[in-house]
């Protein structure tokens, strides 16, 4: 969208906040409401190359886009309360938009549409800055779930129909001003916390050539994508269609045809698992972590986005008798720390597993850069002094007692209001159970592991 269409819009946002003030808590879906249908605003679509052109060559036929939704995401959007934090379940947060929730409840009706095009207004460079998200692949999932189960279930109980979906890894999407995002409307998406300086700008408009159609478009996703029709032609004839493509290689919904397919989950297959993921709960919580191993391995490629099932894997790895899964914990534990680098736990986490195993500069790296992270909030300080003490255990191990200063500096100026339990730490650095756990493992390489 050209420069002069993305300023006259954005004029029109500030003269109105200006005028009428926000309360980003109040206006959660939509700011700016009496902008919506604005030709300032409407025209972001309609005067488009997207509206003038590519609608009638992807749809067949060019519609006049009466509304706009001004989503503004300030700095703090899905962060962890009073904080720049990214919240560790942001990710769960994905949806499809037209069904029924709490901050727009319809029960018994899906307001569903052709496909969502968002214009933003401003630059969001990187990860973490409000970004639009996407699940890659998403709308295949989809469209299979809603070939096997119909549309009744999601009528009736709108958002909460679908949280057992398994889904791709979220792709934050990196934009410049002026740029345009088509998406499918059975594509999962969400907004990413907002950890950046900036308020995050864009509208977006619902594309509807799906009315009164049914069933139709969830089972058949593109029955209203006639200039489509050649391009999906083409991809199905190289490749087969993979119902999940979380547990592949499989990219855009596609998987080679050289993989075995995936099914769909029976309704007993699915009862299985909860009751699997209760029994793990209940053997997590009487610490018996070998017997919790193999059912975390059963069940967590089916609750990818549980983070409580991930929290109990790499505790399970972590303390599970003479290390044997260490490296299973760390490769989890770091992987969650590039979706979510903010989360101190998972720092806390992976040095007590590097501690383990005895690469204690990495554990002392890992904590150096667990402060290089926004600051925390209340209920995760005790993550932060417990990560230190580790730090602590290992530099008293190794001598490095030269390398305590430096960190203890970063860390006071991170959290200065934990000046006490922190400098405690100097010498008040044990966490008995981890030195039991080494301890236990040294008699046992002298008596044997009984």
């Amino acid at each position: 969208v050209d420069d002069k269409t993305i300023n006259t819009a954005k004029q029109a946002i500030h003269q109105d906040m200006g005028k009428n003030g926000i309360n980003p808590k109040k206006e959660q879906i939509t700011n700016c409401p009496s902008l919506c249908t604005d030709p300032r605003i409407t025209n972001l679509c309609n005067n488009s190359l997207f509206g003038r052109v590519y609608m009638n060559q992807l749809f067949g036929k060019n519609e006049y886009v009466p509304f706009g939704q001004i989503a503004l995401r300030f700095p703090g959007f899905s962060c962890v309360e009073d904080s720049l934090s990214p919240a560790p379940w942001w990710s769960q947060t994905w949806h499809i938009d037209g069904l029924s929730n709490p901050l727009d409840p319809h029960p018994g009706v899906i307001k569903n549409f052709t496909a969502l095009v968002g214009v933003f207004l401003g630059d969001v460079n990187g990860d973490f800055n409000g970004n639009f998200t996407v699940y890659k692949g998403s709308h295949h999932i989809m469209e299979k779930y809603f070939q096997t189960h119909g549309i009744e279930k999601a009528k009736l109980e709108g958002a909460k129909a679908l949280p057992s979906l398994k889904l791709p890894k979220p792709t934050q999407l990196s934009v410049k001003a002026g740029d345009m995002v088509i998406a499918h409307y059975l594509l999962c998406h969400t907004i990413a916390p907002n950890a950046g300086e900036n308020i995050r700008y864009a509208t977006f408009f619902r594309i509807n050539f799906d009315e009164n159609t049914g069933i139709l478009p969830f089972q058949n996703m593109w029955h209203s994508w006639p200039g489509m029709k050649h391009i999906v032609e083409q991809e199905k004839s190289k490749v087969t269609i993979n119902s999940n493509v979380f547990h592949g290689n499989a990219s855009y919904g596609y998987a080679s045809s050289k993989q075995p397919s995936q099914r769909e989950l029976t309704k007993e297959e699915t009862i299985n698992l909860e009751q699997q993921k209760a029994l793990e709960k209940t053997l997590f919580d009487s610490r018996k972590f070998e017997k919790c191993y193999p059912i975390l391995k059963q069940i967590l490629p089916h609750y990818r986005n549980d983070m409580e099932l991930k929290i109990h894997f790499s505790f399970v790895c972590l303390c599970t008798p003479h290390g044997k899964y260490l490296e299973e914990g760390i490769n989890l534990v770091e992987n969650e720390i590039k979706l979510t680098p903010t989360f101190p736990q998972w720092y806390s986490i992976l040095a007590q597993l590097y501690y383990r195993k005895k690469e204690h500069h990495s554990v002392w790296s890992t904590i150096d850069t667990m402060f290089d992270q926004p600051a925390q909030t209340k209920f995760m300080l005790d993550q932060i002094v417990n990560g230190l003490k580790v730090a602590r255990m290992s530099m008293s191990i190794i001598k490095a007692e030269a390398a305590w200063d430096p960190i203890l500096h970063k860390a006071l100026q991170k959290y200065p209001s934990l000046k006490h339990q922190l400098e405690a730490v100097k010498k008040d650095y044990d966490i008995p159970w981890l030195r039991y756990l080494t301890y236990v493992e040294k008699v046992a390489k002298y008596f044997g592991p009984k």
